[in-house]
């Protein structure tokens, strides 16, 4: 089993509902090389 843990930095947003999951995306390009099942 692989763990990988980093600290991000998510740029402010305007008020409401956000999906981050373009910028997490973005800060960890090692992600792709990760395998599920």
């Amino acid at each position: 089993m692989t763990c990988i843990q980093k600290e991000i930095t998510i740029s402010s947003k305007s008020r409401g509902f956000h999906s981050i999951t373009e910028d997490v995306i973005s800060q960890f390009p090692d992600l792709g090389k990760l395998q599920i099942g």
